[in-house]
């Protein structure tokens, strides 16, 4: 006769140990692709942020070429074969020879850059203000100074 012993059969039904455990693993994808997503969408924003900046800066560095283009230009005793320079070059007055209908367009490093004489009360025969504006991909950004004939230094 063979006898069972139930005791000893195992109710997989019952074994709550493979039920934790699949619950763990899928608890643990869902945290790790939430964790993923967030990473990327925030790497997109960084990546436009960084497109914003590059432009700016390009315009700005534009802008600044222009200013040392305008410098270069009203100081030089030299002819640059720039009709735009040339025309500047050899003033003895800069407050009454060079207006504001005198401006340089001037395209530079994938952009340009329009430099203005815009016209001061401070201006005089060896100092005038002038306004650089560099534009790059959309991006336009100014930088204004006087240009002076005498390296002016303040202590």
């Amino acid at each position: 006769m063979i006898r069972f012993n139930l005791n000893k059969i195992t109710h997989p039904l019952r074994n709550e140990k493979g039920v934790a455990a699949l619950l763990g693993v899928v608890f643990g994808i869902v945290i790790v692709g939430s964790i993923a997503f967030n990473f990327l969408a925030e790497s997109r924003q960084k990546q436009s942020g960084s497109i914003l900046t590059f432009t700016s800066t390009n315009a700005f560095m534009i802008a600044e070429a222009g200013l040392r283009y305008a410098e270069k230009c009203l100081l030089a005793d030299s002819a640059t074969g720039d009709t735009e320079c040339d025309a500047l070059q050899g003033k003895t007055d800069w407050a009454t020879n060079i207006s504001n209908a005198q401006n340089i367009p001037h395209d530079f490093g994938g952009g340009d850059f329009v430099i203005d004489f815009a016209g001061h009360a401070s201006d005089d025969e060896d100092n005038i203000f002038v306004v650089s504006t560099g534009t790059y991909k959309g991006a336009k950004r100014s930088i204004q100074r006087f240009i002076s004939r005498q390296c002016v230094l303040s202590l």
